[in-house]
């Protein structure tokens, strides 16, 4: 399954969406992918997580199903991208040497409809990555 393909299509259209509903345009919607503290007690263990930003500014936590807009759980994207984006996301921390929470990925949408995947640490931009980074980093 090409999953750089599929999460593209997924984030075109969820940043439309949201624009939509935000009343606002697409290039001022931002997604970001991050770490959060997961339940336990394990103080390492940390769940994918996902919030919906406008103009780079917190609007609500989304959960992967709100990027799909989908009610159930069937789908097998919900199954199989979270642990590739958590897997790329504590990869980067290791190639960046840093704390996994302190490591986040924000997804842009261009004027002509590209996706870009900008990669930061500690909330300092590192580098634009590709859709296919994202997803190898974490394999």
């Amino acid at each position: 399954m090409d999953f750089g393909g599929k999460f593209k299509e997924i984030s075109l259209k969820a940043i439309a969406r949201f624009a939509k509903e935000l009343d606002v345009d697409k290039g001022d919607v931002q997604i970001l992918l991050y770490l959060k503290k997961g339940s336990g007690e394990d103080e390492n263990n940390y769940e994918t997580a996902y919030r919906l930003m406008n103009n780079f500014r917190g609007v609500k936590e989304l959960t992967f199903a709100n990027i799909l807009n989908v009610k159930m759980v069937l789908n097998p994207m919900m199954l199989v991208v979270p642990p590739f984006i958590k897997n790329s996301l504590v990869g980067y921390s290791k190639e960046l040497e840093c704390a996994e929470k302190d490591v986040f990925v924000f997804i842009v949408c261009s004027p002509d409809d590209v996706i870009y995947l900008w990669l930061y640490k500690s909330g300092e931009a590192v580098k634009k990555i590709e859709l296919d980074d994202l997803f190898s980093n974490g394999a």
